[in-house]
């Protein structure tokens, strides 16, 4: 949209602007599709549900807060010094110059329809981590799928980048450079707390001998047809329940299974120890069951 406003070539601009978005969800359509349509054969709504709403930030949070090794909940999700700081240069402005008419700064038409923009953008963002837009998310359920509204943050530190560029735009050049290596420095310094680990997370080995050997540690994307949580790993891929049977495992791949099976009588039981997930299909000598 900040594009669209800032050329008058409008109509092209807005077509690559969709084909590019057409673009970026038809390469990452591997992961939101399925995350979208088929979440319901997951455990994802029994085990987050609303649990959305327990990640709401205070207002206090976003101005500071400090960086912690906890996890979810601990760590930082304040904006950032120089981002608020922008932020509240660009209302001192709104207030003093456009509504007073004051001459310190002077926007034309497309560049105050830009920053407005941006303005206005950043304020939604924040909006969308605090505890009064609730309702927004009980209107718009598929909101909940963020998991945690702290991840607007990426969208509310860009819009002070767009207004602090075209506030040094319009900045005397004597001065713009001093305050863009002021702001790089600046940048840096508040930074120094990440220089070196502050400290490192130890385990007894005991954790990582039960570890279950997946990342997952919520247990959302489990199917509904199972547990929340895989309690003994199987001994076999692929078990024999009844029959004489001989077992080589030829291959294994995410969506195919392949065995060579010796049976040796009349009557054979096997288990396969994959999670049941609509679309797996059983063939033998071809031919599906």
């Amino acid at each position: 949209l900040l594009l669209v406003l800032a050329t008058k070539r409008k109509l092209l601009v807005t077509a690559y602007q969709l084909l590019t978005v057409l673009l970026g969800f038809g390469l990452s359509a591997f992961f939101w599709v399925p995350a979208l349509f088929e979440s319901k054969y997951t455990l994802q709504n029994i085990v987050m549900g609303d649990g959305i709403y327990k990640h709401f930030e205070s207002f206090s949070r976003l101005i500071y807060s400090p960086w912690d090794l906890v996890g979810v909940g601990k760590f930082s999700v304040q904006v950032g010094i120089i981002q608020w700081s922008v932020i509240f240069i660009l209302t001192f402005l709104f207030i003093f110059v456009v509504l007073q008419s004051k001459k310190f700064i002077r926007f034309n038409i497309q560049d105050l329809r830009i920053i407005s923009f941006s303005f206005l953008f950043f304020w939604i963002a924040i909006f969308m981590m605090l505890p009064v837009s609730k309702p927004i998310y009980e209107i718009f359920t598929i909101l909940k799928k963020f998991q945690f509204p702290w991840r607007w943050l990426s969208l509310a530190i860009f819009s002070p980048a767009v207004i602090a560029g075209y506030l040094i735009k319009e900045t005397s050049k004597k001065y713009s450079y001093i305050i863009i290596f002021l702001l790089l420095g600046i940048s840096v310094f508040l930074t120094r707390n990440m220089w070196k680990v502050e400290d490192y997370t130890y385990n007894p080995e005991e954790y990582y001998i039960n570890y279950r050997g997946s990342t997952d540690a919520s247990g959302e994307n489990s199917p509904i047809w199972s547990i929340r949580f895989m309690e003994i790993k199987p001994a076999a891929r692929l078990k024999v329940i009844d029959g004489e049977v001989e077992i080589v495992d030829l291959s294994r791949r995410s969506t195919l299974h392949k065995y060579s099976v010796n049976v040796s009588s009349e009557r054979v039981r096997l288990l396969e120890n994959t999670l049941y997930f609509p679309g797996w299909n059983v063939y033998i000598d071809g031919n599906k069951l």
